[in-house]
């Protein structure tokens, strides 16, 4: 198989979840929102992409494709596609938050996840396993949108590590890194 026929088999899955996991009404909130309510808007004004790595330096193209985001000025949110053994870089967290100190001046925040509800279709470890996942944002958009989501108790049913690990190290590093 070649990179590009993959490349568009997981990019589809991926599009696949955010239509089908990201973009509805979700248990968790009692069926009143979707875990990301602003996806389906952002996605219908094609300020969404998708990148699949591939192979070669993971930091080369994590950094690559975040500068070209935020350079190309066209889109508010890339979602990078990784295999499942990415989840075992531990020290990737570092280099994310390293990231983060530079891209926050720039209107952008870099968060990392896993993309639930999925089976990886890469080859070798843990195949089958969800896709791991890192979400580039412009960074006041999500910052807007999360005071509106307070307002309306769209955080209510969220545990405190989980609101902590999201909007708090989100807003702490806007405050801290913004200039």
């Amino acid at each position: 198989m070649t990179h590009s026929y993959m490349n568009d088999i997981i990019e589809k899955d991926i599009l696949d979840w955010v239509k089908n996991y990201i973009e509805v009404p979700h248990k968790f909130y009692n069926y009143q929102f979707a875990p990301c309510p602003y996806a389906k808007g952002a996605r219908l004004k094609n300020l969404v992409d998708i990148k699949v790595y591939n192979s070669g330096n993971i930091f080369k193209f994590i950094k690559d494709n975040s500068i070209d985001l935020i350079t190309e000025k066209k889109l508010n949110t890339r979602i990078m596609v990784f295999p499942p053994y990415f989840k075992l870089f531990f020290f990737l967290k570092w280099y994310l938050f390293y990231l983060n100190t530079k891209f926050v001046k720039q209107d952008y925040y870099i968060q990392f996840g896993s993309a639930t509800t999925t089976k990886s279709k890469y080859t070798g470890l843990f195949i089958g396993k969800p896709y791991r996942i890192i979400i580039i944002n412009k960074l006041s958009d999500v910052i807007d949108a999360s005071k509106i989501l307070e307002k309306n108790s769209y955080y209510n049913n969220w545990n405190k590590k989980h609101y902590d690990t999201v909007v708090t190290r989100r807003e702490k590093f806007f405050k801290k890194y913004k200039k």
